[in-house]
């Protein structure tokens, strides 16, 4: 028998679309499963029914990766920032010039964090100072910082432990003199920056401030601006006599914190990466 007569023989019986369909294309066998799970759509090539499989795939990726970066984004906008700079600087540290001897050190502060220095009255040495150095680790360019005091209960006011009020100057940039850069326009014509001191909290830290003269919008007054980096030299504090200071006076520990109100660089660098990447995932997603 002639083939084409077979062939035609088989299509003669059921319907000639399907029959001829399943004898004309190759099979292909996959154990286990059956041959029409094989086949592959007619209007599609190889290339484009491996890409309709990857489809799922890719939108749960699109799924999954928002959603972790929305967690992530939430942690870090929920994580603190941590302060950056955070120091004490300790009497042994201080830098005392013009005493004369009216200056004497004791051992008996409640903190005992190597002593601290004390005199009787000050008004004995009226071109005393006291100089407080800033360890390294400040930050580049102007940044808001709070100043504390130790006060000791001792050699402090009279009666004992009521306090000597004075001012603690800011020489934010090396220098006490105006410097045009900083944030603060200043007051009475000039930007130099002094906290009132009270020393009326004996036996713990005294957050310094605020006023008499510094910026009102900086932690209500509280704050200070310091710049390490404008080539005038190393920011200090200082001490010095105003003319009424004739009680006792106690020059205990200094701490310097970065403002906690001011979120960290690096909380910044992350939130705007993580927003980035989101960006790209979700337009990416978008595309057909």
């Amino acid at each position: 028998m002639p083939h084409d007569h077979v062939i035609r023989s088989i299509m003669g019986h059921g319907r000639d679309s399907d029959v001829r369909e399943s004898f004309l294309r190759p099979k292909r066998f996959s154990a286990g499963f059956p041959t029409t799970h094989t086949l592959h759509h007619p209007s599609k090539t190889m290339k484009e029914q491996a890409a309709l499989v990857r489809i799922p795939y890719l939108r749960s990726q699109c799924i999954w990766l928002p959603a972790l970066l929305a967690a992530l984004a939430i942690v870090v906008s929920a994580t603190p920032a941590r302060a950056q700079y955070d120091r004490i600087i300790t009497p042994n540290q201080f830098i005392f010039t013009g005493w004369d001897g009216n200056l004497q050190y004791s051992t008996d502060g409640p903190f005992g964090l190597n002593g601290d220095y004390w005199t009787a009255n000050y008004g004995a040495t009226p071109s005393a100072i006291v100089l407080i150095p800033l360890p390294a680790g400040l930050l580049p360019g102007w940044h808001q910082y709070d100043v504390y005091e130790l006060i000791p209960g001792l050699h402090n006011g009279s009666p004992e432990g009521s306090g000597q009020w004075h001012v603690v100057d800011i020489a934010a940039d090396g220098t006490m003199n105006n410097n045009p850069t900083m944030p603060w326009a200043g007051e009475f014509g000039t930007d130099h920056q002094y906290l009132q001191d009270p020393q009326n909290n004996g036996g713990g830290w005294l957050k310094l401030g605020p006023s008499p003269q510094s910026d009102s919008s900086n932690d209500g007054g509280y704050g200070v601006w310091i710049n390490p980096t404008t080539g005038n030299g190393a920011p200090y504090l200082q001490i010095h006599y105003l003319g009424f200071e004739a009680i006792p006076e106690t020059f205990d520990a200094f701490r310097v914190v970065q403002s906690a109100l001011v979120p960290e660089p690096s909380a910044f660098t992350l939130g705007l990466l993580g927003g980035f990447a989101l960006l790209a995932v979700i337009s990416r997603c978008a595309k057909p």
